[in-house]
């Protein structure tokens, strides 16, 4: 049973426990980049362009809502947005 004084109290302090956005971002966005590059080094049957599109796109979201939730690893949120939108502008030049 609950307490009848145990209440939900909201702040806007960084939670510290809480990297999932950002690694998330920084991931697909380096996943991202070397699938783009990969049908560049090597030549391959398949493309990953759409894999890479899909991903950065996902990563971005990601990387966007680290930085507006003021979670922890706000600098490798902002790399994972920065490698996602670089990776979408590839995408979209290639």
């Amino acid at each position: 049973m609950k307490n009848k004084e145990d209440k939900l109290v909201v702040t806007d302090e960084i939670d510290p426990a809480n990297k999932s956005y950002a690694t998330a971002s920084m991931i697909l966005g380096i996943v991202s980049i070397v699938f783009l590059l990969i049908p560049h080094i090597f030549i391959t049957v398949y493309d990953l362009s759409w894999i890479a599109l899909i991903c950065a796109m996902v990563g971005l979201i990601h990387g966007i809502a680290a930085v507006y939730h003021k979670t922890a690893g706000k600098n490798m949120a902002v790399a994972g947005v920065i490698l996602n939108s670089a990776a979408i502008l590839l995408f979209v030049l290639f």
